[in-house]
């Protein structure tokens, strides 16, 4: 008993310890404006990230989660995507390009064939 009080003061207290994601939301915004070229709203969530592979190759990426759509650039070159509807991981296409990520594997396919991974 004393030990999930322990616990259940301990997650109150680092939970309530985290700072406000509102200054960081906008500086992200002006970033996904400018890479996604589409029309944000101050209240979308946007999150970025960035993943180099084995190879020393980088795909940057934006997510906009409330309208289900992200931009990935590769070797310089932008594309944005909608979210599918998958089971399992994630999934975004566009008619050219199809982005999967499952438990940390991510694919990247353009015209049917893998143009960037980082599964080792």
């Amino acid at each position: 008993m004393k030990s999930t009080l322990l616990a259940m003061v301990c997650l109150f207290i680092f939970s309530c310890n985290t700072k406000s994601g509102k200054d960081l939301q906008t500086t992200e915004i002006q970033t996904f404006t400018l890479t996604a070229r589409e029309k944000i709203k101050s209240s979308d969530s946007i999150m970025h990230r960035s993943v180099t592979n084995n190879t020393g190759n980088t795909i940057e990426q934006s997510y906009n989660l409330t309208n289900a759509t992200a931009v990935f650039k590769v070797n310089g070159e932008s594309i944005p995507v909608k979210q599918d509807t998958v089971a399992s991981g994630i999934q975004y296409s566009n008619d050219r390009y199809l982005y999967k990520e499952h438990r940390g594997n991510i694919e990247l396919y353009k015209d049917g064939r893998l143009v960037w991974d980082n599964i080792k």
